[in-house]
């Protein structure tokens, strides 16, 4: 009998130990994704911009799709689509608030990405780029109405 209440007593405590285990778990895994769900991307876009993108992002030139490849490439060790990163990790990244997407000054042809987090650029930054696309309305706007 006393066998049996200390063997009872022993899986109480292996299961609250493992019951504990799993919470635990379950913690790590929810801040792993309570980010991403917060801004509304999945966990593996956000990993891409926050291992990838966002440590080179500071360069105020701008980025071009073709330096977040070869970033990818880098880091990951295998290469990143470009139809993947044109038409589902940047327009995630750009709906999210993270980036914002603008044509190059010197080849309109081109597009770069630029940090929309306010930590990450400079006010004069910001007014560049505004600027910018004011500028660019602008020309869109009087070639429309031209005669």
């Amino acid at each position: 009998m006393l066998c049996s209440i200390v063997s009872i007593r022993k899986d109480e405590t292996t299961a609250r130990s493992s019951q504990l285990t799993t919470t635990e778990a379950g913690f790590r895994l929810y801040s792993l994704i309570a980010k991403p769900n917060e801004l509304g991307l999945s966990p593996q876009v956000y990993e891409i911009y926050e291992t990838v993108i966002k440590p080179i992002l500071d360069n105020d030139d701008g980025l071009s799709r073709r330096e977040i490849i070869e970033a990818y490439r880098q880091t990951y060790g295998r290469p990143l689509a470009r139809k993947k990163l044109e038409e589902d990790i940047l327009p995630s990244l750009e709906s999210a608030g993270l980036i914002v997407q603008e044509p190059d000054p010197n080849d309109r042809r081109k597009m770069l990405v630029y940090p929309r987090d306010p930590g990450n650029i400079s006010c004069q930054k910001l007014c560049q780029v505004s600027l910018r696309r004011l500028l660019a309305l602008r020309n869109n706007m009087s070639s429309s109405v031209r005669i």
